[in-house]
């Protein structure tokens, strides 16, 4: 039975073969077309970058984790020796108890506490000067020579004085339950911080007055009557 299965395949096979050797070929079917060059978009493929998929990666976890740490080991010929490396961040992390953090907080509301003390204590002090030296140069009694020089004496101080009796002082006392906040309340603040620069280029002309001029040496060695409308630094405020 196989055999004749085979045969009959083998004979079918030799009539199609023999069929295509008598095919005609049709020339009404012959279509001439030029091929599309398609240089320029290999090229095109060819140099288009790939596109990098980001692969998505497992977090890590709290122990792979590192940290860059930079430490400045000495100063050489003017120049900063550093080393730097990654240090895992569970090192640096430090998980203090509770009592530690009640300890931490009490330490900063004394800080805060202490630098709004010694800022009212500042206030009060450039206040007084204001007061006993810088306002009676207006009166009509003032020597010519030290009238004339006030804006060099004592150049922007009372523009000084306002910003510490008002601006930073209330910034501070603001933020006083948030210590966190200090150090942004003081950025904004950056800009009012360049009257203190202009106060110190003018200062060293002030001084070479005051040493080299007798009539405005000898008025500041007058003593000063106290100007009580304004508390003397060592006194607290209640």
């Amino acid at each position: 039975m196989q055999f004749i299965v085979t045969l009959q395949n083998s004979m079918f096979l030799d009539r199609i073969y023999r069929q295509g050797r008598n095919l005609q070929i049709d020339s009404s079917l012959n279509v001439e077309a030029e091929l599309l060059d398609v240089s320029a978009a290999k090229h095109k493929l060819a140099v288009r970058p790939k596109k990098n998929h980001p692969k998505k990666q497992a977090k890590k976890s709290g122990d792979s984790e590192r940290w860059l740490v930079r430490v400045v080991e000495d100063v050489q010929g003017g120049e900063l020796c550093t080393r730097q490396g990654y240090v895992p961040a569970h090192v640096l992390k430090e998980k203090l108890p509770e009592r530690d953090q009640t300890a931490l907080a009490a330490r900063r509301q004394a800080v805060v506490r202490e630098l709004i003390e010694t800022e009212e204590e500042f206030g009060r002090d450039i206040q007084q000067v204001v007061n006993r030296y810088m306002r009676p140069m207006d009166k009509a009694t003032t020597p010519k020579a030290v009238f004339d020089n006030r804006e060099l004496l004592f150049s922007n101080f009372k523009q000084i004085c306002e910003f510490h009796n008002t601006s930073l002082l209330e910034g501070i006392k603001y933020y006083a339950g948030e210590p966190r906040m200090l150090g942004r309340a003081l950025l904004r603040m950056e800009r009012e911080f360049d009257k203190h620069v202009a106060y110190c280029r003018d200062e060293p002309r002030a001084q070479h007055l005051l040493k080299n001029d007798p009539v405005v040496s000898k008025y500041f060695k007058k003593p000063r009557s106290f100007d009580s409308r304004v508390p003397p630094a060592s006194q607290k405020s209640t």
